[in-house]
C-alpha cells in the first residue's frame, strides 16, 4: 500500500488512531524539498500542521528552505497492516500576495481608499469604511456623492482632475467638526500608473493630524505669551502667566487619541531635584497636593534617563508619596515619556490605562513628537513665570508685609473674640448646667409622682441642650486655634490599644440603651506609640457618636486595631445610612453636611468631622472613609508608629490613669435625641 501511495502524484500523509502523522508520501516529500531517504521523518513531521473544523480542514507546513506551504485537506479511512488509519489528500493553494497587502491596509489608522479616473472606489480599507459608517464592500463601486455633501464632492471631483490633469501628488488639510468636536485631516491624492506607464488610478491617503495640528497652536500661544511677557518686563508692566487651559485642552486631547483612561504630567525642579504633579488626571488626583512630591536624585535621573520611552508597564502600586503606596487588587498598565528640551528634563508625560493597551503601539510614535512640543510649552511657560516672579519690587514685597501685618492684627482680634465669646458663653452655660442638675437631684428625692416625671424629662432637655451649646463652644474654639496656630499637643508614649479600649467601653452602655451593639476587636495587646491622650478621646468620641447617631435599630458597631508597616490602623465600621457618593470627598470639609438642614434625621453643626481630621493630622496621621449607600460607612484612622523620647519610664498606671468621663460622653453625643 505504502508504495502505491509513493507512486501517486497528489501528496498524502496518513494519520494514526493518536492523532500524530505516521507516513507522508514522496510527492508531500518534494513538496517539502526533502528526498525521502535524506531527512529524519520526525524532524519533518514537526512542521507540518493539521487543522480540521466543521467549516474547513486545512494544513500549514513549512518547506526546507522554510517557506510557507498553505493547503485544503480531504480525509479518507484507510485499512493498512491491520490498523485503521486517516488518510489525508493535500490541494495545495498558492497564496496571493494581494492579501497580505490588503490585511497590511486594514490594520493601518490610516484611511486608504483608491478610484479610478471615472471617481468610482475599487478599494476602501477598514478605517475609510469606519470613517463612513459602512462596510469595505458597500464602499467599492460608488462614488463621493455617497458620502459627501453636494459641495464637498464638487471638491473633491476638482481635486481629482488636477491629479489627472497635472500627474502630480496632491496634498491638503481639511477641518472636520461633528458633535462638537473639531478634527483635522492631512488628505493626499496619488497617481497611480499602469505597467504601459498610463494613469490608472488614483490613491487617497487620509491621516488625522488633530494632535499635531493642536500642539502647533498650542506652542504658538506659548511663544506668543512669552514675547509679550518680555514686552511688558521692559516697560514694567504687569506680566501675563497665561493659565493651564491650554494642558488641559491638551489632555483630553491625548485622552481622546490615545483612549487613556488617566494621564498626568509631571514637571522636574532641577534645584530640589525631585517631580511633581503639575496637572493630575490621573489616579492621584483626588490626593492633596503636598503629596505629590517625589525625590530625583543625579543618579535616579540618570538611570531614568537611559529608560526607553513608550513602554508599557504593569503594576499593581499607586504612589501616593515618596514612601506611601496604595495597593491595587487587579494591576493597571503605565506609558511615560521623557520631556526634553535641547537635552534639559522639563518633565514627564504618562499614559494610564485600566486594561493591557493593545492599540497604544501603532501610535506610539506620535507620542515622541508631543513631548517636544510639550517641551516647547512647558520652557516658554517656565520663562514666562520666570520674568513674572523677576518683577516683584520692593513696593510688592512692603505691600505684602502691611498686608500680613494687618491680618495678623486681623487674627489676634478673632483670637480675643472667641476667647470672650468661650467667657461669656460658657459661664451662663456652666451655670444653666449646674442648675439643671441640681434641680434634678432634689426631685428624684421626691417620691415618683406623673407631675415630678414631667419637670425631670422637661430638665433633662435643658441639659442635653445645654450640653450641645457646649460642644458647639468647644469645637469653635479649639478650630480656631489650630487655624491661628496656638492649640497645643501633649504628646507622651501611651499603649493606644488600652486608651481606644477604655473609650469604647465608656460608651458601651449608652450604646445598649438606644438598642445598638458595640464589638472591640484588636489584632495585638499592646502598641505604644506617641499620643495625646485626650485628642485621641475627643477623635474616638465623635466617630463613635457619629456611627450612633446614623446606626439604623438594631445597631452594630465594630472598632477594629490593626497594624500596618508604618502604622496603626483604628477602624469604626456601622450598619448606618451610608454617605451618598457625591459627599465621600467633602465631609472632612469644615461646616459639611451630608444631608440639607430640613431633611436631615440626626443635628450636628458640621465641624465635629473637620476638627477629627485636624487632630489626626497633627497626630501625623490621616484619616480616609469607606461607604456604601444604605449598608453603612468605615472609617480608618491611621497613626504612626512613632514614640518620643521620656526622661523616666512610667508603669500603665502611672502612665495613663484613664477613667470614663460620663461628662464628655454626655457633650459629644448630646446632638442625638430619644424620642
Amino acid at each position: 500500500m505504502k508504495n502505491f501511495l509513493n507512486v501517486l502524484s497528489e501528496s498524502i500523509c496518513l494519520i494514526d488512531e493518536a492523532g500524530k502523522i505516521s507516513f507522508i508520501n514522496s510527492a508531500f516529500f518534494n513538496i517539502l524539498g526533502y528526498q525521502q531517504n535524506e531527512v529524519d521523518f520526525s524532524s519533518v513531521v514537526q512542521n507540518i500542521f493539521i487543522q480540521e473544523n466543521e467549516v474547513n480542514n486545512s494544513i500549514i507546513a513549512y518547506s526546507k528552505s522554510g517557506q510557507r506551504l498553505k493547503g485544503s485537506c480531504q480525509f479518507e479511512t484507510v485499512h493498512l497492516e491491520g490498523i485503521n488509519y486517516k488518510g489525508c489528500i493535500i490541494k495545495w493553494i498558492q497564496e496571493d500576495k494581494g492579501e497580505f497587502l490588503e490585511a497590511f491596509l486594514d490594520a493601518i489608522e490610516e484611511s486608504v481608499s483608491i478610484k479610478d479616473l471615472e471617481g468610482y472606489y475599487v478599494f476602501a480599507n477598514q478605517k475609510c469604511a469606519k470613517n463612513y459608517k459602512t462596510t469595505k464592500e458597500a464602499i467599492i463601486g460608488q462614488t463621493s456623492e455617497a458620502f459627501s455633501t453636494v459641495k464637498e464632492s464638487k471638491r473633491i471631483s476638482e481635486n481629482e482632475a488636477y491629479i489627472m490633469r497635472t500627474g502630480e501628488k496632491l496634498t491638503l488639510e481639511r477641518r472636520e467638526e461633528k458633535a462638537g468636536l473639531v478634527n483635522y485631516f492631512e488628505i493626499t491624492g496619488i497617481p497611480l500608473y499602469g505597467p504601459n506607464g498610463n494613469m490608472k488610478y488614483i490613491g487617497i491617503f487620509k491621516k488625522n493630524i488633530t494632535v499635531t495640528k493642536n500642539l502647533e497652536h498650542f506652542v504658538s500661544e506659548s511663544e506668543h505669551l512669552f514675547s509679550k511677557a518680555k514686552e511688558s518686563y521692559l516697560y514694567d508692566q504687569e506680566i501675563d502667566v497665561g493659565s493651564d487651559e491650554p494642558l488641559k485642552e491638551l489632555g483630553n486631547l491625548l485622552k481622546y487619541y490615545f483612549k487613556t483612561d488617566y494621564y498626568d504630567i509631571w514637571l522636574y525642579n532641577k534645584k530640589e531635584q525631585n517631580i511633581y504633579a503639575y496637572f493630575k488626571n490621573g489616579m492621584l488626583k483626588d490626593y492633596k497636593p503636598n503629596n505629590f512630591t517625589f525625590p530625583m536624585t543625579d543618579e535616579m535621573l540618570k538611570k531614568y534617563s537611559e529608560e526607553e520611552d513608550g513602554l508599557i508597564k504593569e503594576t499593581f502600586e499607586v504612589h501616593i508619596s515618596d514612601n506611601e503606596y496604595i495597593y491595587r487588587k487587579e494591576p493597571y498598565y503605565l506609558i511615560e515619556s521623557k520631556i526634553v528640551y535641547r537635552g534639559e528634563l522639563l518633565g514627564i508625560l504618562v499614559l494610564v490605562y485600566e486594561k493591557y493597551p493593545q492599540h497604544f503601539y501603532a501610535r506610539r510614535y506620535l507620542m515622541g513628537k508631543i513631548c517636544n512640543q510639550l517641551a516647547l510649552i512647558i520652557k516658554n511657560r517656565n520663562l514666562t513665570e520666570a520674568l513674572h516672579c523677576a518683577m516683584v519690587t520692593e513696593k510688592t514685597l512692603l505691600q505684602e508685609r502691611a498686608e500680613a501685618e494687618k491680618a495678623l492684627q486681623l487674627e489676634r482680634m478673632r483670637s480675643e473674640f472667641f476667647a470672650n465669646l468661650s467667657h461669656e458663653f460658657r459661664t451662663p452655660l456652666n451655670i444653666i448646667l449646674s442648675a439643671s442638675k441640681l434641680l434634678e437631684y432634689t426631685l428624684q428625692e421626691y417620691p415618683k409622682d406623673p407631675e415630678i416625671e414631667k419637670y425631670l424629662t422637661y430638665i433633662c432637655n435643658i441639659k442635653q441642650n445645654g450640653y450641645r451649646l457646649l460642644k458647639l463652644v468647644n469645637n469653635l474654639i479649639d478650630i480656631t486655634q489650630i487655624d491661628s496656630g496656638y492649640y497645643k499637643m501633649y504628646f507622651s508614649n501611651y499603649n493606644i490599644i488600652y486608651i481606644v479600649e477604655e473609650i469604647v467601653d465608656s460608651v458601651v452602655n449608652y450604646a445598649e440603651s438606644n438598642n445598638i451593639s458595640i464589638i472591640f476587636d484588636t489584632e495585638v495587646e499592646e502598641e505604644v506609640i506617641a499620643c495625646d491622650p485626650e485628642k485621641i478621646e475627643r477623635i474616638m468620641l465623635n466617630l463613635l457618636s457619629n456611627a450612633i447617631k446614623y446606626a439604623k435599630l438594631p445597631g452594630h458597631i465594630n472598632v477594629l486595631i490593626s497594624l500596618e508597616q508604618e502604622y496603626i490602623v483604628i477602624a469604626v465600621q456601622d450598619n448606618g445610612v451610608g454617605i451618598p457618593p457625591d459627599k465621600i470627598e467633602t465631609i472632612f470639609e469644615r461646616f459639611i453636611q451630608v444631608n440639607d438642614l430640613l431633611t436631615r434625621p440626626k443635628e450636628g453643626s458640621g465641624i465635629g468631622l473637620s476638627l477629627t481630621k485636624a487632630l489626626v493630622e497633627m497626630h501625623g496621621g490621616n484619616i480616609s472613609v469607606l461607604s456604601t449607600l444604605g449598608e453603612g460607612s468605615t472609617f480608618e484612622v491611621r497613626l504612626p508608629r512613632i514614640q518620643v523620647k521620656e526622661e523616666k519610664r512610667y508603669t500603665e498606671s502611672e502612665r495613663f490613669g484613664f477613667e470614663s468621663n460620663l461628662e464628655r460622653c454626655h457633650v459629644e453625643f448630646s446632638d442625638i435625641y430619644t424620642f
